[in-house]
């Protein structure tokens, strides 16, 4: 059974709109303890014992906002356009959820500059950190830490059916012995809707 919830309210602070929503998930199914999870048998001295248990209610709390700092004129655009800041932060039980904390910050929204109409930014970090539950060999095997991350993202609107997404991350990620120390992915996206 999962059970979950929020509650958003529109705030406008210097008469700029903006959003606070807090809000939650509850799931009581059993679900593998990370003590024990994907632990090999006879692996373990007498002092380290796996736990091939189960846990039940798992949850998450998260709290998020969205603030514009600029907003357009309402008469040119037909609709509410600006840019502003936006974030996130969640906690959960840390077990069976193997992602114990997120922090998420950032800027975007549509583009500042004159003649740019259609086109969107942004730019945004966060940072995740994994649960201090999992078992000697998980630890091991795949190097579990906080991972965090930077991301940068520029939409043009080429014509009202075409848009072209150029997008650069810098990433440190969560399972350092999976991966690089540090990782750069660029990438460009193309958007047709007809």
């Amino acid at each position: 059974m999962i059970a979950g919830g929020e509650v958003r309210i529109r705030i406008d602070p210097w008469k700029l709109p903006g959003h606070q929503t807090l809000g939650g998930v509850w799931k009581g199914d059993d679900q593998p303890d990370l003590g024990g999870f994907i632990e090999p048998p006879g692996q373990f001295s007498d002092e380290e014992e796996a736990n091939s248990g189960t846990k039940s209610g798992a949850w998450t709390i998260y709290y998020s906002f969205d603030q514009y700092l600029q907003v357009y004129s309402k008469e040119t655009y037909g609709e509410e356009r600006g840019w502003g800041i936006f974030g996130r932060a969640s906690l959960s039980d840390g077990n069976p959820t193997p992602v114990r904390w997120f922090l998420s910050l950032g800027i975007g929204g549509d583009s500042p500059f004159r003649g740019k109409e259609r086109d969107t930014f942004g730019l945004g970090w966060f940072y995740t950190g994994a649960s201090n539950e999992f078992g000697p060999f998980a630890r091991k095997a795949f190097g579990i830490r906080d991972g965090y991350g930077w991301e940068l993202f520029y939409n043009f609107g080429v014509l009202p059916w075409l848009r072209v997404t150029p997008d650069v991350q810098l990433l440190r990620p969560g399972l350092a012995n999976l991966a690089s120390d540090w990782a750069f992915v660029g990438g460009l996206r193309l958007k047709v809707s007809l």
